[in-house]
């Protein structure tokens, strides 16, 4: 069989391949012109498909980060607060020593309730603090609603339990504040499993040294009452029966279930302490019932006692709400640093994914380069070749 070549056939294959190495030619020019391996996902649908996963991934790790800066700025204003409230505390604190010392005239306790007030106000103000977008950080998940007020003698919660979580990963959320429920109401009173009160009809000098616990497995979470007659004392429970008794010796601890208290001074028959498993108490409140204690004037020396007492288990109460905002403010600056790792990880996997879509959707300058030139050499000869096919007669051949 023979095999039959026309002119016609040569041109048209000539063309065939200038036009075949004109687009080759072309679509290299366009990628080095755009820096880009295709401009429609047709060119090449398995990268595409890729760069437009990978463009996901970039747009949530985007969402994730900008999450991640709302995140730092709520808990650095959140941080902040509990700062000043803790400062407002400790001043608080060193004003009621000053008071509950024995040189303090009603003057000083008088001049010192009124800072103590001035404290209360900051305490206060710390509590109801906003973040920059005009929120209050501590009301939970109603933000526009002032979350702690004085309501006659009482101080009431008015935000809500719940609290925002923001999306900082895959399948990781992160609170962005903490409720005022938690951090200021919930406290424990005295030293946030026992406290103690005098009877108020004590006409003794007996004063709280110490109370605490001698054996806390032992503790049973009852309430128990010390009462004192001719230089001796008994321990009742809850319900009368005696625990324990013995001789009345000052600054000689007195064990009970566990519990330990040392008493100093001397009580008159039928004084009463009682010891009982903390109440939930609010911050407000316990600072308010120090100023009452400091605020009074023209004490008895029984009733000098009487404070003295109110006054140890209230400072009891305080360096227990001291140690609880301090422990909230602990877990805010362990988020801070979650939401810092957080971030560097986004950083790190953005990078390596921008690296990963670059290699997808971006041209290697070398490698173009080297088939632009082979491609321009390789439509120079097709060029060259159509020419001579061209110019080619049968004419040329007769004699």
């Amino acid at each position: 069989m023979s095999l039959r070549v026309t002119t016609a056939g040569l041109f048209q294959q000539g063309v065939a391949s200038m036009q075949a190495q004109s687009q080759a030619l072309a679509k290299l020019q366009s990628q080095m012109a755009t820096n880009m391996r295709y401009t429609r996902a047709g060119e090449d649908p398995v990268a595409a498909a890729r760069a437009l996963n990978v463009d996901k991934a970039l747009a949530d790790a985007a969402q994730w980060t900008s999450n991640i800066g709302s995140a730092q700025d709520r808990l650095n204003l959140e941080e902040g607060a509990l700062s000043g409230a803790t400062d407002a505390l400790s001043r608080i604190r060193e004003l009621a020593v000053m008071a509950n010392s024995g040189t303090a005239t009603d003057s000083d306790r008088k001049s010192i309730a009124q800072e103590m007030t001035e404290r209360l106000s900051q305490l206060m103000s710390q509590a109801n603090a906003r973040d920059g977008q005009g929120g209050y950080i501590f009301s939970g998940s109603r933000t526009q609603s002032r979350p702690f007020d004085k309501i006659g003698s009482s101080f009431i919660y008015q935000g809500d339990t719940m609290v925002s979580q923001l999306a900082i990963g895959s399948n990781r959320d992160i609170s962005m504040s903490d409720a005022g429920n938690d951090v200021f109401m919930s406290i424990g009173s005295g030293n946030g499993q026992i406290a103690v009160s005098a009877g108020s009809g004590n006409q003794g000098s007996t004063i709280v040294q110490n109370l605490g616990f001698s054996d806390s497995s032992l503790w049973d979470g009852g309430t128990y009452s010390i009462g004192f007659s001719a230089g001796n004392y008994s321990v009742l429970d809850a319900a009368g029966n005696l625990v324990s008794s013995g001789v009345y010796t000052a600054n000689e601890a007195i064990s009970l279930r566990g519990a330990s208290i040392t008493l100093n001074g001397a009580p008159s028959d039928g004084d009463t302490f009682t010891i009982a498993p903390s109440q939930q108490q609010d911050v407000f409140t316990t600072v308010q019932n120090m100023i009452d204690v400091v605020s009074g004037s023209g004490r008895t020396p029984a009733q000098t006692s009487r404070d003295q007492t109110t006054m140890y288990n209230t400072l009891q109460s305080l360096d227990t709400a001291i140690d609880h905002i301090t422990d909230v403010r602990g877990g805010v600056g362990a988020r801070l640093n979650a939401l810092d790792d957080a971030g560097a990880q986004l950083d790190a996997r953005s990078v390596q994914l921008q690296e990963t879509l670059s290699g997808l959707r971006e041209i290697d300058y070398t490698s173009a380069a080297a088939q632009l030139s082979q491609t321009t050499t390789t439509l120079q000869a097709a060029q060259q070749s159509y020419l001579k096919i061209q110019s080619l007669s049968l004419f040329d051949y007769l004699r």
